[in-house]
Order: C-alpha cells, then sequence, then structure tokens
C-alpha cells in the first residue's frame, strides 16, 4: 500500500510540474510572438525565454504553431469564462448580450498583442479552431437574442444570422482599431455595435414577460 501511495504522490508531482512547465512556456511564447511576430519567432527563442532546452521544449509542443493553438485555447476559453462569471446571472437577456460584448471587448485589450498575431494571420492555419471557437460564441449569442425576441424586447428576426453580423462587425472594427493601440477606440465597439445592430431592433417593451412576448 505504501508503494502504491508512493508511486501516485511522484505521479501527482510529475504532472503538476508539467502543467507549471506548460505555463511557463506559454507565458514565454507570449512575450516572443509580441516582441517578433509569429513568422519571425523561433521556437529557440522561446526555449531561452522559458530557461529550458528546445529539446525540453519539443516534448511539450510539436512546433510553434501547436504553441499558438494552445494560447489561442487559454485565450478563448478565458473569455467565455469572464463572460460567463460577469453576466450570466443578469436578466434580461438583452442585457445579459449586451454585457458580454462589453466583457468581451474588455477581455480583448487585456490580451491585444495575442488577438492581434491572430487577426493578421492566415486564417487557413486556424481554420479548424477558428470554426469552432466562433461556433461556441455565436450559439450563446444566438440563444441571448432569440431569448430577447421571444419576451418581446427585440423585434423578430433570425438570431442566428445577427449573431454572426455581430461577431463579424467587432471583428472587424476590432482590426481596424488595433495598430493604432487606442484604449478609447476599443472600448467604443461596444456601443457601435448596440447603436447600429441592437439598438434599430429593440422594441420598447424590456421587461415584458415571456407569455407577453409569445
Amino acid at each position: 500500500m505504501e508503494v502504491n501511495k508512493n508511486n501516485e504522490e511522484r505521479s501527482t508531482w510529475r504532472e503538476r510540474e508539467r502543467r507549471r512547465a506548460r505555463e511557463e512556456i506559454l507565458e514565454a511564447a507570449s512575450h516572443i510572438f509580441a516582441q517578433s511576430g509569429y513568422d519571425k519567432a523561433s521556437m529557440k527563442e522561446i526555449a531561452g525565454r522559458a530557461g529550458i532546452s528546445v529539446g525540453m521544449l519539443y516534448n511539450h509542443f510539436k512546433g510553434k504553431e501547436d504553441i499558438f493553438r494552445a494560447l489561442l485555447e487559454g485565450y478563448m476559453n478565458g473569455l467565455h469564462e469572464r463572460g460567463n462569471s460577469r453576466c450570466a446571472a443578469i436578466d434580461p437577456p438583452l442585457e445579459q448580450l449586451r454585457c458580454r460584448i462589453r466583457s468581451a471587448i474588455e477581455f480583448y485589450w487585456e490580451n491585444r498583442n495575442l488577438v492581434l498575431i491572430y487577426l493578421k494571420m492566415n486564417p487557413l492555419r486556424l481554420e479548424v479552431e477558428a470554426a469552432g471557437w466562433e461556433r461556441m460564441t455565436r450559439g450563446v449569442m444566438a440563444d441571448l437574442l432569440a431569448s430577447a425576441m421571444k419576451r418581446g424586447d427585440l423585434a423578430d428576426d433570425d438570431p442566428k444570422a445577427l449573431s454572426a453580423l455581430i461577431i463579424g462587425a467587432i471583428h472587424r472594427l476590432l482590426y481596424i482599431y488595433v495598430n493604432d493601440e487606442n484604449e478609447e477606440a476599443i472600448n467604443s465597439v461596444p456601443d457601435i455595435i448596440d447603436r447600429i445592430v441592437l439598438k434599430p431592433l429593440e422594441t420598447g417593451r424590456s421587461g415584458a414577460t415571456e407569455e407577453e412576448g409569445k
């Protein structure tokens, strides 16, 4: 029994160390990508920043595209966690939607170096992952739009199409503003989306019950 316990403890320790090393690599890579850009960054630079050998780096990641995928996965998970923690309890759904848009823009600004690199990359490199992340975001937004329409807060329309429109507009506005490092312009994106997309659809019946909205 003691042997098994020791083996389990060693296994747990190794897993903790592996996770710690992986986090340090990702942190180092984010600095290198921001400094050098994705194409110019090298595994040697990332390893040097992380304080490990290149061989050890390859024990954790297949290459820099694998590292960048992990960084973006962490970003997208963090984005949704931020939205859930700040906005999930807000009612009505239209206000939750507005909260999630504001939260997303704020989170973007905090991670702008990573997102800037992603926006400038050839989209085919991460086409499968990007499609999955966007479907997840569109689904949350479309559900909130559909709920707002059911309540009567928004005029009936296609929630999936509106969700895609909103996300596309956000991406384009961010791409326009990001090079300027202009926080004020970035923070104006939720107001622009609200004014151009959501406000024209509002019925003025915010607070109507579901039964009334049918």
